[in-house]
């Protein structure tokens, strides 16, 4: 799995994969008197310590226990010696099936059972208890725990999906320089007070943390010269008290204390910006709302530039989009989304225009009846064909926060619905295509913005460019491209002829996407995947 940056307490999302029976979901063994049939399972997770992206990597395995229906995980309980078989995926849809020699079949006199699993799967376990040490984080996604016991009463025919809760916590630092700082190269920073392993019991669901064994926990960092990340998963905690951040730095050292930070319950992950300085370090008192979806770009917020998340109607645990919104110019800077088959469907285009229930409506465009001006499009940034799984989901690219003033034949109408059109294609393509489409009301060269009116007569920020930095997701490769139109009106239709770098739009827009890849993966374009 990939390692990947942590979720503010405030958002609590999941992925919840969302997938059909398969065929494989009932194979049978022929050649005994009474067919076998081999059990298989999806798996879905919740909570937000996760060291890797939004779903499943290829290779990912778990262990997984068949018992006698009601009954706790016990030896005499396992069911036809189903104890501690190894599960893995081959794919990134969350479809997981036996390893040679570890399969399990449904019981052939027909009764049902139960399925408790965990991740990551280790070959010997004492006594149904799974060890926990956080004391090496230089593989976050060997620390993650899992726990899964949904799946009840069970038998052939079922469809089993398990649901995996995290059981860890974690920890992010976003820091930047201070008074007498010159440069965050070779910054290090450690975590002192806190206990470093537990015992998580798979018969009970309960972790029990070892009272004895604080240490000091190297936090897992990511610097340049301006700024730095430090990140650690962690056992959860009530309490930080007599907890201390040591930022080293240049041979010098300097500590902050935690005593004040919120409780980490299990799943959750805090999130705090660090101001270090000469002096010492400052910490916010509480945790920033920085998301990191590995589609959402570096984000910087303040009282006029907002984050703005919608989940899915149908399940509010599954992300639909998110955005950076100014509510001074009543635009997106840019709006963020997975793409895969999940959000696709039948579902014909609502047009059900609306306000964003995410902010009070003095802050958006009035667009019921659209922008002012001739050849002025109400153009989505997520299109509407992007979200056609139901109703209520395609009614989520309607609202007035998506909309911005752009030209509409020989462009909306156009080249740009060419491209928007080739993103779904490119979405069957991969595990996952991650899109950020922007808007950007300046250029490094002219500053001056443009402004269109709403239906109230408002103005609102006309945009001098678009753009969208798209990367696929093909097993565990990443492959980018860009695009960027001027905000006029185009005589051809091949989109083909403006792709960029990603590199090339982070340098021009000041943003930083998809913030997991390396500079490589961003400064090329791979023809043969696009």
């Amino acid at each position: 799995m990939k390692t990947k940056h942590f979720l503010s307490t405030a958002w609590l999302w999941s992925l919840v994969l969302i997938l059909s029976a398969c065929s494989e979901e009932n194979q049978t063994m022929p050649g005994s008197e009474t067919d076998q049939a081999l059990v298989s399972f999806t798996a879905a997770i919740e909570g937000e310590t996760r060291a890797t992206d939004t779903d499943w990597e290829i290779g990912d395995a778990i262990g997984v226990f068949m018992t006698k229906t009601g009954t706790s995980l016990s030896n005499e309980n396992i069911v036809d010696e189903a104890n501690n078989k190894m599960y893995t995926t081959s794919s990134s849809d969350g479809k997981f099936l036996p390893t040679t020699g570890q399969n399990i079949f449904y019981p052939t006199d027909g009764s049902k059972v139960d399925f408790t699993a965990y991740y990551p799967y280790q070959v010997t376990l004492d006594n149904f208890n799974y060890p926990v040490d956080v004391t090496n984080q230089s593989k976050p996604a060997e620390l993650d725990l899992m726990y899964a016991n949904n799946v009840r009463e069970a038998g052939k025919g079922n469809t089993n999906r398990l649901i995996f809760e995290r059981q860890l916590s974690s920890i992010k630092l976003n820091i930047t320089m201070g008074k007498g700082i010159t440069s965050l190269n070779g910054l290090k920073v450690n975590l002192t007070g806190l206990p470093t392993r537990a015992a998580f019991s798979l018969t009970e669901g309960k972790l029990t943390a070892d009272k004895a064994s604080v240490a000091n926990i190297a936090m897992l960092m990511e610097t340049n010269a301006t700024a730095a990340t430090a990140s650690a998963i962690l056992l959860p905690v009530d309490s930080w008290k007599g907890v201390t951040l040591v930022f080293t730095l240049d041979g010098k050292s300097y500590t902050v204390k935690m005593d004040n930070a919120s409780a980490l319950s299990k799943g959750k992950r805090l999130v705090y910006n660090v101001v270090l300085k000469n002096t010492g370090g400052t910490i916010d008192p509480t945790p920033s709302d920085e998301p990191t979806w590995f589609e959402t770009p570096t984000l910087t917020t303040n009282e006029n530039l907002v984050y703005i998340t919608h989940y899915m109607p149908e399940d509010n645990k599954v992300r639909n989009y998110s955005m950076l919104y100014d509510k001074e110019n009543k635009l997106a800077y840019w709006v963020a989304y997975p793409m895969h088959n999940y959000y696709l469907g039948k579902t014909k285009r609502t047009d059900k225009w609306g306000w964003d229930p995410k902010i009070e409506s003095q802050w958006q465009p009035c667009l019921f009846k659209g922008f002012s001006g001739s050849n002025i499009d109400r153009g989505h940034q997520i299109p509407s064909a992007d979200r056609t799984s139901s109703y209520a989901a395609n009614t989520t690219t309607f609202y007035f926060t998506n909309m911005t003033a752009q030209v509409g034949q020989g462009l909306n109408q156009s080249i740009w619905a060419n491209l928007e059109g080739q993103v779904r294609e490119w979405t069957k393509q991969c595990d996952t295509l991650y899109v950020v489409t922007g808007a950007m009301i300046t250029t490094k060269t002219n500053q001056t913005i443009t402004y269109v009116t709403d239906n109230d007569g408002a103005k609102v920020a006309k945009p001098k460019y678009y753009f969208k930095a798209l990367c696929k997701k093909k097993g565990s490769n990443y492959y980018t491209i860009g695009f960027r139109f001027n905000n006029e009106r185009y005589n051809g239709t091949n989109y083909d002829n403006y792709r960029v770098t990603v590199s090339e739009l982070e340098e021009e827009t000041g943003f930083t996407f998809f913030p997991k890849l390396t500079k490589t993966e961003k400064g090329q374009i791979v023809n043969a995947q696009w």
